[in-house]
């Protein structure tokens, strides 16, 4: 009898459950609401919100879906009903295709969701190709439809970009994962700084720009130490070092006053101060400590 009453009892809460999952979306009309669609959440685009006009829902990864009913509550308040009577109560933002969720039951409970298939929203100053500073076999390239890819000759990385307001860059990865990176742009100089990690930030020039050179460079110098050893600048920015039977090409430009840059084949970089006196060249390493060299122009 006990056991019998306890069923009963189940059966009536079940019925229960059942009806308030299902009360308030059915005497609403949500076919216009802002919220039908699918959203892919800021941290793994991956797992989604999908809110259905019929006042149904899911909610996951794609081989773990969550079912929902959903009603709008005024106010920018939309409530969830889940199995086992979970009520769930969010306020609801949405703002240029970015959906805010923040509970109305646990205090700093808040998820960004971006709306599946919306234009992403490009800056035309990204647009192009971008070389790494510290190695110029390195090039991030950013396309005009919000597509894009990084990396070597040899491995590529694709991804999909855009820019969510000024100077916050989102990159989308396979497998779900997502970059925030904080960006300036000067000149033809681009910054990158993670939003994630501290600390962490890149250098880029955009490919084809304009290098600037010194004509004092122009020319052949020998090392005053090995008058075999030899650096010869083009006027073009290209030029080589070392000995007769052993030759090292390189590109160079001077990013400022009194600074020398070199980028060699195997993507490697090269930072001097130099100075000119005298047809006398002097290179003064940037990079490591106490490196000092000394040439003597080339009759």
């Amino acid at each position: 009898m006990k056991l019998a009453k306890t069923i009963a009892t189940f059966a009536i809460m079940l019925m229960l459950a059942i009806g308030l999952t299902g009360c308030g979306s059915a005497t609403q009309d949500l076919s216009d609401h802002a919220l039908i669609g699918t959203w892919n959440w800021d941290d793994n685009i991956l797992w989604q919100y999908t809110f259905n006009p019929d006042g149904t829902g899911t909610r996951g990864l794609p081989d773990s879906l969550q079912t929902f009913n959903w009603s709008d509550q005024g106010d920018g308040h939309v409530r969830m009903s889940v199995i086992f009577f979970l009520r769930e109560e969010w306020n609801y933002s949405i703002d240029n295709n970015m959906l805010t969720l923040d509970s109305r039951q646990t205090a700093g409970l808040t998820y960004r969701y971006r709306r599946e298939g919306a234009a992403p929203t490009i800056d035309p100053l990204l647009v192009g190709e971008w070389t790494w500073d510290d190695n110029w076999l390195y090039d991030y390239v950013f396309y005009e439809d919000g597509t894009g890819w990084r990396g070597l000759p040899d491995w590529i990385e694709t991804f999909e970009w855009t820019v969510l307001e000024d100077g916050h860059l989102r990159l989308d990865l396979a497998g779900g994962i997502r970059e925030n990176w904080n960006y300036t742009i000067s000149g033809d100089m681009l910054t990158t700084v993670s939003r994630e990690f501290a600390g962490v930030s890149f250098n880029y020039t955009r490919a084809g720009a304009e290098v600037a050179l010194s004509p004092i460079l122009f020319g052949g110098w020998f090392w005053d130490e090995n008058e075999l050893y030899e650096y010869v600048f083009y006027e073009d920015g290209t030029g080589w070092r070392g000995l007769p039977d052993w030759i090292e090409e390189f590109m160079w430009t001077v990013p400022g006053d009194g600074h020398l840059r070199f980028l060699l084949t195997n993507g490697a970089r090269e930072d001097w101060n130099y100075e000119v006196y005298d047809n006398v060249l002097t290179l003064e390493s940037r990079q490591i400590a106490n490196m000092r060299f000394s040439y003597l122009r080339a009759e």
